[in-house]
């Protein structure tokens, strides 16, 4: 990841994993979020904020899933991006899913073969052995083939229970099956600007879209082919879609946007980032490196630091330190002190151990 500022740096998914610095420096963020020299909460916020208790098992999301939250953000993601070749492949907004597990992200180092058909599309169908015969052939290179079905007449239960007919009384469909929600027709088909189909898109091990075409086209084996060979090292292992993310909660917390960049942080750490450590660990910086975070912002850099200790069974030294830094912005300097010494005694890189005993010192005042 990219360093926050010229003073906190959290290189977790560049090589080193996540560190901070010394209390008194910080993320320099455009906006100072809080209450002081005369700002006022918009009323959503300030709801927020009333709610907020010092129970760090608050759930931020008031009862909505991580899925149906990040779905009413998706339009902040890099300023409402496009499946355009070269561009960051956009989620797969699904309704239903069918024949395997749901693509809910692009994993890096895994290429996508995406193809929009309808059950009444005779070119669609005719091009359904092929994909089968490339996952087949593919399967254990890391392809993955996502068929996603759009422009049917039937609308909701009818055209769920058409689709899912269609499926199983086919025996070469032998991949993931998706039923479009709406946007996912918007935001890789109109991006292309293609409105027939058969349509494929290939996305890349780093999450792009690197080639469109259809089933039919002879190029597309090949392009397939050329992507697997591709070296998997040097790709981003947060994966572009979730780099995205990522950025996109560190650009709307810095605008003062406390509402909104809670849920995106929550619904980020309860689905996206649940088990990856470094994206918790940033979560939790960005807000550390506040002016002046608000309560609700400050339970939630508990609630994603924990979890990143938690997840490495408390034996990273980075989580740990990070956590540190969490429990002192909370004024809880005897458990801030505590972790910071254990993250001391565990940790096995020079500059960061220097940066550890620094700030340990401080705490210790």
């Amino acid at each position: 990841m990219q360093d926050l500022s010229t003073t906190r740096s959290f290189k977790g998914f560049s090589g080193s994993r996540f560190v901070g610095i010394g209390l008194a420096a910080g993320l320099t963020l455009t906006a100072t979020v809080g209450t002081a020299a005369g700002q006022s909460e918009a009323p959503s916020a300030a709801r927020l904020e009333a709610q907020a208790k010092p129970n760090r098992q608050v759930d931020l999301l008031r009862g909505r899933s991580a899925e149906v939250v990040l779905a009413k953000y998706e339009h902040e993601l890099l300023n409402d991006e496009r499946a355009a070749v070269g561009s960051i492949a956009p989620r797969i907004a699904a309704s239903h899913w069918l024949n395997g597990d749901p693509v809910k992200k692009f994993e890096p180092g895994k290429v996508y073969l995406v193809d929009f058909w309808a059950t009444w599309c005779g070119p669609c169908i005719a091009a359904m052995p092929k994909l089968t015969s490339l996952q087949e052939e593919h399967k254990d290179d890391g392809l993955v083939v996502v068929a996603v079905n759009i422009f049917e007449k039937e609308d909701g239960d009818r055209r769920v229970d058409k689709v899912t007919r269609f499926v199983e009384d086919r025996d070469d469909m032998e991949y993931v099956v998706a039923i479009d929600a709406g946007a996912t027709e918007k935001t890789w088909m109109d991006a292309e600007r293609r409105n027939s189909i058969p349509t494929a898109l290939l996305v890349d091990k780093t999450g792009r879209v690197a080639w469109v075409g259809n089933g039919h086209d002879p190029q597309m084996k090949t392009e397939v082919e050329s992507l697997l060979r591709e070296p998997g090292p040097g790709v981003d292992p947060l994966g572009a879609e979730d780099r995205a993310w990522l950025d996109t909660f560190v650009r709307v917390t810095s605008s003062g946007r406390v509402k909104e960049s809670t849920e995106i942080g929550a619904a980020l750490a309860r689905e996206r980032f649940a088990d990856n450590p470094d994206a918790l660990g940033s979560i939790a910086s960005t807000i550390t490196g506040l002016v002046r975070p608000m309560r609700i912002q400050r339970l939630l850099a508990e609630q994603t630091a924990e979890r990143a200790v938690e997840v490495t069974n408390e034996r990273d030294a980075a989580a740990l330190a990070t956590l540190a830094r969490v429990k002192h912005m909370n004024m809880d300097t005897a458990s801030a002190i505590s972790l910071m010494e254990r993250a001391i005694d565990i940790a096995d890189d020079a500059d960061q151990l220097a940066d550890m005993k620094k700030t340990l010192a401080e705490l210790r005042g």
